[in-house]
């Protein structure tokens, strides 16, 4: 687990470590934590649509689709991602997603980070650099990220990843699709 001395103000550095630390070791619970209210929030009106999308679909004429559903939403129905709070629906995805995908977990256990700096956007957001080594099966991959911060209070928090919503996104597609 990741914690700072009450004195101390967390750098964007620091709690961009701290929040992949956790991604890395697959504590969903504390990588909720460090994400802003306003991007937990963001994600459940994604995965909100997504519970539209699913509900009007025909599962049954393609048992991928309920294979997805369960990945997305666990045991729940998908109409009651509305009524869940937004970092509970976040974590339980995230959860659902790392144990659905095995390679997915080991990828994230394998990784390593070196962070580069931070670039302050205003006074209340900032964009910090890292590279990722994506390790598994053999094959590395190393490539640059930003991973953005604001502020909420005195706190920074991390925002919702492009990734992230990209994924969510092309479920959505996926579920359109007749």
């Amino acid at each position: 687990m990741f914690f700072l001395a009450a004195a101390h103000a967390a750098t964007p550095e620091e709690i961009a470590k701290g929040y992949m630390e956790a991604v890395k070791s697959g504590d969903m619970e504390q990588v909720g934590a460090f994400m802003h209210p306003a991007a937990l929030e963001k994600f459940k009106g994604i995965l909100v649509q997504v519970a539209a999308v699913v509900t009007s679909a025909d599962a049954g004429a393609d048992p991928k689709k309920n294979t997805a559903i369960k990945v997305l939403f666990g045991d729940e129905k998908p109409e009651a991602a509305k009524d869940v709070p937004a970092k509970a629906l976040f974590v339980r995805f995230m959860g659902n997603l790392t144990a659905a995908i095995p390679l997915m977990r080991q990828m994230l256990a394998n990784s390593t980070y070196d962070f580069i700096g931070h670039v302050d956007e205003g006074a209340n957001q900032a964009h910090v650099v890292y590279r990722a080594t994506l390790a598994t099966g053999g094959a590395t991959v190393t490539k640059m990220e930003v991973l953005t911060l604001k502020r909420d209070g005195d706190e920074w928090k991390v925002m919702l990843t492009g990734d992230i919503e990209s994924f969510v996104g092309g479920l959505t597609r996926q579920f359109q699709k007749k």
